[in-house]
């Protein structure tokens, strides 16, 4: 199932939200996207800078990592480029990697809600 998932500020966990009907489906402490891409919509990222107030217009789009996924991470762990992702709309029009370099997509993404992290697989 392609969903869309962001930080949810309130509930400090991960809210996803169904890419078909674009209701929230589901939240989670933690949570792996498969042929993740990172997006952020500018717009919002501008209402963001000229309020001084976050609204939702970032997050990771992709699939639900099955079972299998999951266990080719681990297995194939070596084969992968493995980074982290961070997105701050102060300072950045993108998600960016640890090196400040922007990063737009990724075959798996395993996001943790505390701490806060996202972790890349490419």
């Amino acid at each position: 199932m392609k969903v869309f998932v962001y930080f949810n500020l309130r509930k400090k966990v991960w809210s996803v939200r169904s890419v078909r009907s674009g209701l929230v489906i589901d939240h989670k402490n933690d949570i792996i996207l498969k042929d993740a891409v990172f997006k952020v919509s500018e717009a919002g990222r501008q209402r963001v800078l000229r309020d001084k107030r976050k609204n939702v217009h970032a997050g990771v789009e992709g699939e639900l990592a099955t079972d299998r996924d999951i266990n080719n991470i681990i297995n194939h762990a070596d084969l992968f480029n493995v980074n982290q992702a961070r997105y701050n709309p102060y300072k950045y029009e993108s998600f960016v990697n640890l090196e400040e370099k922007p990063v737009y997509k990724a075959a798996l993404a395993q996001m943790y809600a505390v701490p806060t992290k996202i972790v890349t697989y490419e």
